[in-house]
């Protein structure tokens, strides 16, 4: 089963985000190697680095009324690499920094198990997404990731737009993903 990591009281400086013309807006997110600098395993608070424009791209989706939503992988907990205490303080930790920059995480979907497991909630697979689409209740969503073959191919068996970090930013994409946007409003 997958988890839900969800500190709405902690949001800094947030504003509610407005739904679009056909309900809520969402940009799914990847952590690792996305947000944060992808450290092996990451268990610990003094490991988290956010990468550059991390903090700039979710600030500008949270003035733009877009959901700031963060689908994880995170194999090490069903690996017993690191608990789901060790994984929230990352996760907490993560969130402290991007509030400092005035930027907040809507929720947080994460996939506990190993890729053996053939669970439903491990990206590729689409049910991270499902759940969040469910409990947000949004009709528009866009992926934004840093492996083609896992946020890529998630974003394709959902079909939505996508753009991977490679090497920009997420600022970057985000930029991309508000002009594609606009087009096809």
């Amino acid at each position: 089963m997958a988890g839900r990591y969800n500190r709405s009281t902690e949001r800094s400086g947030g504003r509610r985000r407005s739904a679009g013309p056909n309900g809520r807006i969402a940009a799914f997110i990847d952590r690792d190697n996305t947000i944060i600098e992808d450290c092996p395993y990451c268990k610990s608070r003094d490991q988290v680095r956010l990468l550059k424009g991390a903090a700039a791209g979710i600030r500008k989706l949270n003035l733009n009324g877009i959901l700031a939503i963060v689908l994880t992988n995170q194999s090490g907990i069903g690996r017993g690499y690191f608990t789901l205490e060790q994984m929230q303080e990352v996760n907490d930790e993560m969130r402290r920094q991007l509030g400092l920059e005035g930027a907040a995480i809507d929720a947080i979907y994460f996939c506990p198990h190993r890729p053996e497991d053939m669970c439903s909630c491990r990206k590729p697979a689409t049910g991270l997404i499902e759940t969040a689409r469910r409990d947000f209740n949004t009709t528009d969503e866009f992926v934004i990731g840093d492996r083609e073959e896992i946020d890529g191919e998630m974003a394709r068996r959902a079909s939505l737009k996508y753009g991977i970090v490679g090497s920009k930013t997420l600022l970057d994409i985000v930029d991309e993903m508000l002009v594609l946007y606009r087009k096809d409003r």
